[in-house]
């Protein structure tokens, strides 16, 4: 199964397998690296079975996982042999795309943000992925208000936006709950330095949710605010702050779909090599 060393940040791409577990669960355990995915891992429990789940379905040796059919699945990214993962990247065939389609995503340990890892990875395994298999068509569905850095990562590499998809079309009813659950426990357990940010994200996915018609806009704001930490409930302008981020995701719905075809890759591909 494909395996390389990343030519430009020397970092060993390989297949995950089920003794990565810990490692994905140590990624799971931050909440910067999990808020713009549809789990909610507010416990250690949580994290534990979200990690086992994926290494159990994703991993090469995973026991529900595609590899053998599909030659689909997770890919560690470590900075050798010996060392623990540092980010985790791959594909996914959901029960809701057609044959041949797959979803995407990354998470990468907040130490090595910004060193060009998400493109690099994601240029080498979109080449394994429609040189080497017969899926030919990558779907992304992202938070560019929440995450402008995977937006751009997925333009770069020549996504193009399609029509949106809702939560509940892309994942369910389950995953809109987690996203619920996991960012009103986000915002009860900021900090001082972390509130503004956790307020703002949780309350955009929350007026998201609201357009989506899990609850109105009012009830949305008022999870929240019972949400806040003891006494930051009453504080100067936190209710018009949080219907302004619920009425921002409301009207601008995050949740924004990015697709990727084998003939756009190949096209792309070739003009940049012939230009």
């Amino acid at each position: 199964m494909y395996s390389t060393v990343m030519p430009r940040s020397g970092f060993l791409l390989r297949p995950l397998t089920m003794k990565d577990e810990a490692g994905v669960e140590a990624l799971f355990s931050d909440p910067d690296i999990v808020k713009t995915l549809a789990h909610d891992t507010s416990s250690p429990d949580a994290v534990r079975r979200i990690a086992n789940e994926w290494c159990r379905t994703c991993a090469i040796d995973g026991p529900d996982s595609h590899w053998i059919e599909r030659g689909i699945g997770l890919w560690a990214i470590t900075p050798s042999e010996s060392a623990s993962l540092i980010a985790v990247r791959g594909f996914e065939g959901l029960s809701n795309m057609p044959e041949g389609n797959v979803d995407a995503f990354v998470v990468i340990a907040k130490a090595y943000w910004g060193q060009g890892i998400s493109t690099e990875s994601a240029q080498l395994l979109t080449n394994y992925l429609f040189e080497r298999t017969s899926n030919h068509s990558i779907f992304t569905f992202v938070w560019p208000l929440l995450n402008p850095g995977s937006e751009a990562v997925q333009r770069k590499m020549g996504f193009r936006p399609v029509e949106r998809v809702s939560v509940r079309e892309s994942y369910g009813e389950e995953m809109m709950a987690n996203v619920r659950d996991f960012e009103l426990w986000r915002i009860s357990n900021a900090g001082p330095p972390e509130l503004d940010s956790a307020l703002r994200q949780g309350a955009i996915k929350l007026g998201q949710l609201s357009a989506e018609g899990m609850f109105s806009t009012d009830e949305a704001c008022q999870l929240i605010l019972n949400a806040l930490p003891n006494g930051l409930e009453t504080y100067a302008g936190a209710e018009s702050i949080v219907r302004d981020h619920v009425a921002t995701g409301h009207e601008n719905p995050a949740w924004a779909t990015y697709r990727l075809t084998s003939a756009d890759w190949i096209q792309r591909n070739s003009f940049s090599a012939n230009g």
